[in-house]
């Protein structure tokens, strides 16, 4: 979901030429005025206490919770939002800060564009998928199912996957304005860029995800908070195109599979 899209400068999580590693003149999060680099603190119900008292979830609390959010995203048609991300590597103890803007049109739309560090734009409809590097002056082409190696979080971020049926509740927590939810897959993976677990922080009130952390198998983190979104205007069917300049180099990985 929010997950939400996973795929980013340092996550990982996509196949192919898009995942690349930093060079070496990418900003960190310190060099993005973040703060020094290292981990990204866990979605935990301490980090609430700021925002008042502070429950504890029960069994029943946290399934009814997971299926009112389920409900508020299946219900949305159109989304349009800032976001920032941080993404950490654990194996080379380095993170990063991203930002953009992200429109989507339910079901199976998505448009997801970095401005910073550089620009990127993935776009998704069709069931394929497309990747615009404007600095390396190319566009990647591929299926949707062949390029994401963490398909859950991207299904329910498309509006095809449900939570309930890939995630168990774990543990959660809410204040007046906030509540944290802590999600395990249903069913493990060897792979270690698969989800080992999904934290996310939504709305008391909207019941809408906030903020969302994914934790692979690796113990990398990618983190996302959503800005202002608005999910009442609809959105132009041109967002969902790429407006490509001439002479721009195409690699169409559709007709490899």
């Amino acid at each position: 979901m929010l997950v939400l899209i996973i795929c980013g400068p340092l996550s990982g999580y996509c196949e192919g030429e898009a995942a690349k590693p930093l060079s070496d003149d990418t900003n960190t999060t310190e060099d993005a005025g973040n703060g020094a680099g290292g981990e990204i603190a866990p979605l935990v119900c301490s980090t609430l206490e700021k925002n008042g008292s502070v429950k504890s979830l029960s069994a029943a609390e946290l399934k009814d919770y997971v299926r009112q959010v389920q409900q508020q995203y299946s219900s949305t048609k159109f989304l349009t939002a800032e976001f920032s991300q941080l993404s950490y590597l654990r194996s080379l103890d380095l993170s990063e800060a991203s930002s953009g803007s992200v429109w989507f049109h339910n079901p199976g739309q998505l448009r997801w564009e970095y401005s910073l560090p550089e620009k990127q734009v993935f776009l998704v409809r069709d069931q394929e998928f497309e990747l615009y590097q404007p600095i390396e002056n190319q566009v990647i082409q591929q299926n949707l199912e062949e390029y994401f190696s963490s398909d859950i979080p991207v299904a329910f971020l498309l509006g095809l996957g449900e939570l309930e049926e890939s995630f168990i509740p774990e543990s959660g927590c809410i204040t007046s304005s906030e509540i944290v939810l802590v999600l395990r897959p249903r069913t493990e993976a060897n792979d270690p860029r698969k989800v080992k677990e999904l934290r996310m922080s939504v709305g008391a009130q909207s019941k809408f995800p906030t903020t969302v952390q994914v934790i692979d198998r690796e113990e990398n983190v990618t983190q996302i908070e959503f800005k202002s979104p608005d999910r009442t205007t609809p959105i132009q069917k041109d967002i969902f195109v790429l407006a490509l300049p001439a002479g721009v180099d195409r690699q169409d990985l559709r007709k490899l599979h």
